[in-house]
Formats: C-alpha cells, sequence, structure tokens
C-alpha cells in the first residue's frame, strides 16, 4: 500500500480471531500498512507475538468484534470455527461482516454461516492460497465468496495482506476453489520432495539440482517454495508454514469432496500414505523419545537414566546445530560431556553422536556418506567436538589432581568389569565370550542374557544396523546418523562387562534402537505390500 494509502487506513479497526502461523502474518502485514488490529487467539505466546507488532489483544471473540466490524478469522480446526462463531453470534453485537480465511468442508462453513446469519451479522468464504511462509511476505490470493456488498468493504483489508483478491460469486465457491488448488499443492509437495530425493540420491548437488529445475519445464510454485528447505536441509523457523496435523485435515476436506461430487483423483490418493507415514513418523519419534525410554527408567540405576537423558539432549541439540550453528553445537558438547561424567563409559557414544551432524536422509551407503560429509558445517564439528575434548581433559585432570595418575578410567569400576579384549588377546576365546555376554545383555536387556519380548525392537534395530552396514540390499537404506549412533552405543560393551544389573546399562540406545527397527521394517514391508497391490 502506499503511503497516503496507509494514512487512509490509520484508525480504521480489522479483527483479527486466530493469530497462529497465517493469522499472526496477516496482522502484522496490516499493521504494517497502517490498520489498527485487534487480535485474539488462545495461544498466550500468539498474543504476546502480535502484541509485539503493534496489534491490540482483546480477550476473547466477543471484545474483538466490540472494537472492529471487519473481522477475519483464520482457525485450525472445526471446533475452533463452532466456539468463535457461537460466540459471535451469541454476543449480542451490531451488525459485524466476518471473512472466514481457514479451510474446512463446505458444510461446516455453510453452518457457520447460518448462525451468524441468524444473528444478523454477514459471514464470507474467503480461503486462501499460500502458505505460511508466503503470508509473511504477502503472497496470498484471496478466493472470496458470498455477499458482494460485504466483499466490496474487505477488498482494501485484503490488498494489504494478498498479492490479489477475487470476487468468485455465490457463498462456497471460494472452498471449491480452495480445495482444487490444494489438491494441486498436495501433489506438488509430493513430487517436489520426490524429484529432490531422486537426484540427491543419485549424487547431484541439491544447489544445483533446485536451480536447473527452477529454470526447466519441471519447475512448480511448490517446488520453487519446498525445493529450497531441502538444499538447506532445514525445517525449522521460516519454514514452518504448516502443521502436518492441519495439512491432514486440509487433504480430508480435499478427499470428501472430490468423493461428493465423483470425481476420481487417483494422483492426489496416491499422496495420501505419504503424508499419514510423516504424521506417524513424527509421533513415533516422540513417543519412542518420551514414552518408550521411561518404561524402562523403573528400577534402573540413577546414573544411567541421568546419562541417557542428557545424551538425548545432545541428540536434538546436534539435529539443530547441523546448520552450521555454533551456539548450539557448543551447547550440544557441553551436555556431551555431562552425558560422559555421569556415566563414564559412554564416551565412545558421546562422539558417535557427531553423526547427527549428517541429514537424516543420508544412506548408509559409502559413497552418499562421503558426500554428505563433506557437506557438514565444519564450524558445528568443531565447537562440539572443541567443548566436549576440554570437558574429557578437564576430567583426566581431576583425576591426575587427586591420585597423580592423568586418566579417564582411573580408579573407576572398569577394573572390576574389563572384558580384557586388547590387540594383544583378540585371538583368544575368553575376551570374546564375555564381549558376547556383555552384547546380549545390552540388547536383550536381561541378565544373564535370554530373549524378551519386550525387547524385540531394541534387538531387530541392532541387527539392522548391523545388516545396513554390512551392506544388505534395502537395510542399506537406513539413515547413517542412526546406524552410526547406534553402532557407537554398543562399543562399550566391547570394553567393559555389561552384567548384574538387566536393562540400566541398554537405556541411553532404546531409541535409536527402536527407530532402525522401525524404518528397517518399512523398508522390508512397503515394497512387499505394493507388489501385492499390483
Amino acid at each position: 500500500m502506499s503511503e497516503a494509502g496507509a494514512k487512509g487506513q490509520a484508525g480504521r479497526a480489522v479483527g483479527i480471531i486466530g493469530l497462529g502461523i497465517m493469522g499472526g502474518a496477516i496482522a502484522k502485514n496490516l499493521r504494517a500498512a497502517g490498520w489498527q488490529v485487534v487480535g485474539f487467539d488462545v495461544d498466550a505466546k500468539r498474543c504476546a507475538e502480535a502484541k509485539a507488532a503493534g496489534a491490540e489483544v482483546a480477550a476473547d471473540p466477543v471484545a474483538v468484534a466490540a472494537k472492529a466490524e471487519l473481522i477475519l478469522t483464520s482457525l485450525p480446526n472445526p471446533y475452533a470455527l463452532v466456539t468463535t462463531v457461537n460466540a459471535l453470534a451469541s454476543g449480542k453485537l451490531p451488525r459485524r461482516m466476518i471473512a472466514e480465511l481457514s479451510t474446512f468442508s463446505l458444510a461446516e462453513k455453510t453452518d457457520a454461516e447460518t448462525v451468524l446469519r441468524n444473528a444478523g451479522h454477514v459471514m464470507l468464504d474467503c480461503p486462501l492460497s499460500g502458505t505460511g511462509s508466503q503470508a509473511r511476505v504477502k503472497d496470498l490470493v484471496v478466493y472470496a465468496s458470498g455477499d458482494t456488498a460485504a466483499i466490496k468493504a474487505f477488498m482494501p483489508v485484503f490488498a494489504d495482506f494478498s498479492r490479489q483478491a477475487h470476487d468468485l460469486g455465490a457463498f462456497g465457491n471460494g472452498m471449491k476453489m480452495k480445495i482444487v488448488a490444494n489438491l494441486l499443492v498436495a501433489i506438488h509437495n509430493v513430487a517436489s520432495a520426490e524429484a529432490m530425493v531422486l537426484g540427491m540420491k543419485a549424487g547431484l548437488d541439491p544447489a544445483q539440482i533446485f536451480k536447473l529445475i527452477q529454470a526447466g519445464a519441471g519447475n512448480s510454485r511448490v517446488f520453487e517454495l519446498r525445493a529450497p528447505m531441502m538444499v538447506e536441509d532445514r525445517y525449522d523457523g521460516d519454514n514452518l508454514t504448516m502443521r502436518v496435523s492441519t495439512w491432514q485435515k486440509d487433504m480430508k476436506v480435499i478427499g470428501e469432496f472430490a468423493a461428493s461430487v465423483g470425481c476420481p483423483t487417483p494422483l492426489f490418493s496416491a499422496t495420501e500414505p505419504v503424508y499419514r507415514a510423516a504424521l506417524l513418523a513424527c509421533t513415533g519419534t516422540l513417543a519412542t523419545f518420551t514414552l518408550g525410554t521411561p518404561w524402562y527408567f523403573v528400577g534402573r540405576g540413577l546414573s544411567e537414566i541421568a546419562a541417557a537423558g542428557l545424551a538425548f539432549a545432545t541428540a536434538f541439540l546436534l539435529i539443530r546445530a547441523k546448520l552450521g550453528r555454533m551456539r548450539t553445537a557448543a551447547l550440544a558438547g557441553f551436555f556431551a560431556i555431562l552425558t560422559f561424567y555421569a556415566r563414564v563409559n559412554h564416551l565412545l557414544f558421546a562422539i558417535s553422536l557427531t553423526a547427527l551432524l549428517l541429514p537424516l536422509t543420508v544412506p548408509t551407503e559409502p559413497r552418499a556418506i562421503i558426500g554428505a560429509a563433506r557437506r557438514v558445517r565444519l564450524s558445528a564439528l568443531a565447537a562440539y567436538a572443541a567443548v566436549f575434548a576440554a570437558g574429557v581433559a578437564l576430567f583426566a585432570a581431576r583425576t591426575w589432581w587427586y591420585t597423580g595418575v592423568f586418566s579417564l578410567v582411573y580408579g573407576t569400576s572398569l577394573k572390576n568389569n574389563d572384558t580384557g579384549l586388547r590387540l594383544s588377546t583378540i585371538a583368544s576365546a575368553a575376551p570374546w565370550r564375555k564381549v558376547l555376554h556383555s552384547l546380549s545383555a545390552l540388547v536383550w536387556m536381561n541378565e544373564p542374557p535370554r530373549p524378551d519380548p519386550r525387547s524385540l525392537l531394541v534387538a531387530g534395530g541392532v541387527l539392522a544396523a548391523v545388516a545396513a552396514m554390512a551392506q544388505v540390499p534395502r537395510l542399506r537404506r537406513l539413515p547413517a546418523a542412526i546406524v552410526v549412533v547406534l553402532v557407537g552405543s554398543t562399543l562399550s560393551a566391547f570394553l567393559a562387562h555389561t552384567h548384574g544389573y538387566p536393562g540400566r546399562m541398554s537405556i541411553h540406545l532404546i531409541p535409536f534402537s527402536v527407530s532402525a527397527a522401525t524404518i528397517a521394517a518399512m523398508r522390508i514391508v512397503r515394497p512387499a505390500a505394493r507388489r501385492a497391490a499390483e
């Protein structure tokens, strides 16, 4: 908007109910354009962000409508829509115009429009085409439908947070257009990711793939939005554009509408398992870390619990640090030191965690690992290594101060649990019997070692990692980072005999082994299921 236009809007109020990824970006752009913005969100953090951008924060939807005749709603789910609409309808407010920007089914929007119309208000169906990142730069398209006069009243508002706004006629036509657009987005998302992964696995440089596809016939707006994330291997910060659960809601709307009009959508249907797998992967990872490990904590040694928790914090920080964030990498090194201090036998495990600086898409194949290693941010690796090495050196210095021996293991229980495996004893059977016993106890989480149904995923993950390192077809596609960390979590068993405390030495490897087992099962089952379907 021009400076003159901005001055013309000064003092004009617009309400925004829902200040999430889309609503928050819209609020900031409208404030920058000179509008008086009154907003509300159930999330206090979102309200604080809007307030920092200059918006006035109201106590509830009715308080928003009390101060603004024009109201935008950007809501995450049907429940939020029903709650908001009922509040506005029962708020005893003068006539208000509400532009509903969210993606819901036609039935849900029609029901909401009826409730508001019966209360004397006007509701428009105005879904948006664009992502959260596009919303931040006003690169949205508004599909407005409903009362023509109300749409005209909203056009100055639309102009200040979008690049185009269209009047599509009767109420509901906006959602129909949005469904058509989202069907293409669903397909282009998967196609873009598939193309990038194909090129990367073929050994091509990700940045070059993006540059050349962008210049060629295979380009799309979605590819231009998504591919740079894969080039950077960065999916946080400004690259967060939508929750997977919200997209699942949108997918359901598309599928149900296509079925209602009798339109076959084979390509769209082919993308649904991909999005479901993404949601399950997120859920499975969180469940493994938050639920799986505590199940085994009961009755275990406190030092193992502390070391495992510190190691998991190290892992998450390293995954973030691979973007080149030295402070995050240094913090990861600090937590790795604490992991080592809590359990000295985790020294090699803490070192193996550096594999998490590799993208999790890199398979356990030598050429792929070498290529990915060359792209690792050396600044992050150096920061982690420097902090960790300093902590290890301080530990040895502390031992020297009290004993006169500069050592990492002097005075520890290693002398009682030593497997005796050395270069000089590598051909002897006695050390290897202890190593086998130690590994079995570690993997099966029992003493004496014996198979346990509760440990099948742990044992399966370790076997899958070994198979991946042996380059077994399909299993060598397991993420190299997980395989390396998993192997690193078992190395202490070669040196220190695990016994006497069933399961306590295994806590740190559970999330990584369960992840490996789950991915391996998918690698084996999915092709078989595909062949059966054919």
